[in-house]
């Protein structure tokens, strides 16, 4: 009979399998070897555990509104739904943003999401994009959120539930099955090295679970067969993008080579939550635009199905030679309809007051889309001009990676700045990828140029990952900054829990749903009480470096009190609805604000001179936030 399981027992086998994920670690991204300290490998060791803790099985029907015909221009550009319906029951198996937030697949997140986990698990990795992929219907579509069930719909404010059958999403599993493709032709190189060694020569260890990980890379015939079982809803998926999303060219008068132009639908006259770059500035909305970032998708993707048409084999011949004509026509209308050169960028096309088309340029991710998606040969002229945008202080380069948006620009930083100069790390890896590439026909200087890029690229993209915008991890030469820094990031977990506790809130709940809300402001309250107790404790002007980590947090902060304040006030109607709750939750707000203002008034003071107003520029938007909130509680 088996032993029974002690607590020694157990503490050992623990022990073993940290020690075997550890090893695997290492194994797969060989970060030691690259010299990174064990801080950061530990920490992206959290990363990828992370991750994979969000993977879940969801199941249940969504929201659709099929009131409007997919092939029908946009006119009223409101986004609003006309006739929201269930769906049948549908299953997906995924990972997810966030496990207490965002509970739920969304395709944008997705792609981003398996370039980490297809090199940990391969097989894994496989089986949630034919997940994703089944879930493309008759006519090509997929929702760009997966919003399945009644228990999903409880955590998503009912205005955000439906999804429209017209409104796509950046096709970013394609960039995850181009990993896949990459992988496999490694691997298949790595075993005709194997073969021709002698068998006591070769190194490595071959476990039970690295078979089942790896059978799609060691087995060509399953590939081959999951390739191809996937191939038929790709190609709908994309023959659903070329004519939902179709451009108009002769109808402005505009001269291309071919008549290949695209556009997001869904456009609301502040944002392309469509395009994944929500609040990214684009022109006045109109049936006449031309959005870059769509075109070079569309490129990325026929050059992906022509490949994957060529590896199934001659039957798919007229298929890869349909892609590679395609293909052809989108890139040179790439330079016919974006660039511009007398800006000497990419851009995107809009109307101008007399209707005729013109380029709206935003220096920031959307002008690196045609580079980050492999679609410039590495003597394109035009490539300067992106790296030079790229290393620029003024433009893109920060000490934490790329900004979404150029710091000269008008919009940087405004609104609801969330694509509009925050660091996102997904576009940060895909510039570095594309700069990490072979390259071909360039000078001497050009090629120095871009390894220096590259490696310093990786560097800032890391720190990035590692400070989460603020370096909060990293150790600092002062430990009140340090703990000054990591208060104000707790506080900023809370505030997205306290906003999230609002959205959610219906007067329906009742007292009890009211309950919740208040335990959730107490506990903000609280947490301003820490972050206030440590960043008063600075009493010397910070480092530069200092500064900029705190700097760095109170832009990151300032959005979310907005976010949280805003949100009282857009359910004002529903805390009147239940006695009590209004007073309760207006003597919270009462509390809140003076010691918000302590919390940043001691920020303020520990800056050094010349980054007052930095920070002054966020505690504006702070105030104007409460001043908002105070407003409507007639405080």
């Amino acid at each position: 009979s088996e032993k029974p399981l002690t607590s020694e027992k157990l503490g050992i086998a623990l022990v073993n399998k940290e020690e075997e994920f550890n090893a695997r670690f290492e194994a797969t991204f060989r970060l030691k070897e690259k010299g990174f300290s064990n801080n950061k490998v530990e920490f992206a060791q959290y990363l990828l555990s992370n991750l994979l803790g969000g993977i879940g099985y969801f199941h249940g029907s969504s929201v659709v509104d099929r009131s409007h015909p997919p092939m029908l221009d946009e006119e009223d550009f409101k986004g609003e739904p006309v006739r929201p319906e269930l769906t049948k029951p549908q299953a997906l198996f995924t990972a997810t943003p966030s496990r207490p937030f965002f509970p739920r697949g969304f395709y944008w997140d997705e792609g981003f999401h398996q370039l980490l986990i297809g090199e940990w698990d391969n097989d894994l990795s496989l089986d949630i994009i034919k997940h994703w992929v089944s879930l493309i219907d008759e006519n090509g579509w997929v929702a760009r959120e997966q919003i399945l069930g009644e228990e999903a719909r409880s955590k998503v404010p009912p205005e955000f539930q439906t999804q429209f059958p017209h409104y796509a999403n950046p096709p970013t599993l394609y960039l995850a099955i181009k990993h896949f493709i990459d992988r496999l032709e490694a691997h298949q190189q790595q075993k005709l090295l194997e073969s021709m060694v002698d068998s006591q020569l070769k190194m490595g260890t071959l476990d039970e679970s690295s078979v089942l990980r790896n059978l799609h890379l060691d087995q060509s015939e399953l590939a081959s067969h999951w390739l191809k079982a996937i191939y038929s809803k790709l190609r709908q998926n994309w023959l659903w993008f070329r004519s939902t999303q179709r451009g108009h060219l002769k109808k402005f008068g505009r001269e291309a080579s071919s008549d290949e132009a695209y556009r997001w639908r869904g456009r609301t006259p502040n944002h392309t939550l469509t395009s994944g770059l929500d609040d990214y500035p684009r022109g006045d909305p109109s049936v006449g635009e031309l959005h870059l970032d769509l075109h070079s998708w569309m490129a990325f993707c026929t050059g992906l199905l022509k490949e994957i048409a060529h590896k199934l084999g001659p039957e798919y011949d007229k298929d890869m030679n349909e892609y590679a004509q395609i293909q052809q026509d989108i890139l040179a209308n790439l330079d016919d309809l974006h660039w511009n050169e007398e800006k000497q960028m990419y851009c995107d096309q809009a109307l101008d007051e007399t209707q005729s088309p013109i380029h709206v340029c935003h220096k920031g991710y959307l002008s690196l889309f045609p580079m980050v998606l492999g679609l410039l040969p590495a003597d394109s002229p035009k490539l300067g001009a992106i790296l030079d945008m790229i290393q620029d202080k003024q433009e893109l380069w920060s000490s934490y990676g790329l900004r979404s948006l150029s710091a000269s620009d008008p919009f940087f930083g405004t609104g609801e700045n969330y694509w509009r100069g925050p660091v996102w790390l997904n576009i940060n890896y895909l510039t570095l990828q594309s700069l990490y590439k072979p390259t071909v026909a360039l000078d001497f200087l050009s090629i120095h140029y871009l390894m220096k890029m590259r490696f310093t690229l990786f560097a800032l993209a890391f720190t990035f990952a590692i400070a989460a915008n603020a370096a909060t991890l990293n150790s600092r030469s002062s430990p009140e900054v340090q703990s000054c820094v990591n208060d104000l990031t707790f506080l900023q977990n809370q505030l997205k829990t306290t906003a999230n506790a609002v959205n959610t809130y219906l007067s329906a709940a009742g007292s009890d749903g009211a309950t919740g809300v208040l335990n959730s402001e107490q506990a903000l309250i609280n947490a301003v009480d820490g972050a206030g107790a440590s960043c008063c404790t600075i009493h010397s002007a910070v480092s530069a470096d200092e500064a900029a980590s705190l700097i760095s947090v109170s832009q990151v902060l300032a959005v979310d009190v907005e976010s949280a304040l805003n949100a009282m006030v857009a359910k004002k109607a529903e805390f009147d609805a239940v006695e009590s709750t209004t007073p309760a939750v207006k003597a919270d707000l009462q509390k809140l604000q003076p010691k918000v203002n302590t919390l940043t008034g001691c920020i303020l003071t520990a800056m050094p001179d010349g980054r007052h107003n930095d920070v002054a520029e966020y505690i504006t938007k702070i105030n104007s936030a409460f001043s908002n909130v105070n407003t409507a509680f007639e405080i």
